[in-house]
């Protein structure tokens, strides 16, 4: 996977609930890994804990318990914040902006999966209304490829799935 990411020219951050291990967190990063993808705040804080940052927290921080772990958690550097929609984004952006800080955030854009995530057709307009709050900045976009696993061993059909939803995300992406 590294020499494949170090061809391709992009950033390898690989989900964190795979292993959950420090050890193997360090030879991942040892061997061209940026960071990590998080699910839970327990991955993101021991992540920060042991001074690995580069991360992003892919899951929608709602509620006010999440959102002050969102803002305390991004407070220490490091940490990219999921959203994809402007009704998750306006509490995380009035408790970034009442505690004197900017939150970087990734746009979830949903590429098939239908779980999480904005339409492609709406991501231009989505992001536009996000950033146009306070305290929050656009870093970048993503998506999870879940809905890919449904081809089984069909290797073309894994393939093509996968091409569509990387086509869908780098449109995405130019269009922002």
């Amino acid at each position: 996977m590294a020499g494949l990411i170090e061809t391709a020219e992009v950033s390898l951050r690989p989900h964190f609930k795979t292993s959950k291990c420090i050890a193997v967190a360090r030879r991942q990063l040892a061997h061209g890994a940026s960071g990590f993808t998080c699910s839970t705040p327990a991955e993101v804080t021991l992540l920060q804990d042991e001074g690995i940052g580069d991360l992003l927290w892919a899951h929608q921080p709602v509620g006010p318990v999440k959102v002050a772990f969102a803002v305390q958690a991004a407070s220490r550097g490091g940490l990219t914040i999921a959203l994809d929609s402007v009704e998750a984004a306006e509490p995380l952006s009035k408790a970034a902006a009442d505690a004197g800080t900017t939150i970087p955030f990734a746009l979830e854009v949903d590429t098939g999966l239908h779980r999480a995530g904005v339409d492609p057709d709406k991501a231009v307009s989505t992001a536009a209304a996000i950033t146009s709050l306070p305290a929050l900045k656009l870093r970048g976009v993503f998506t999870h490829e879940g809905h890919v696993a449904k081809h089984g061993s069909d290797r073309p059909g894994v393939e093509a799935e996968g091409d569509r939803a990387g086509r869908t995300l780098v449109q995405v992406a130019e269009a922002l």
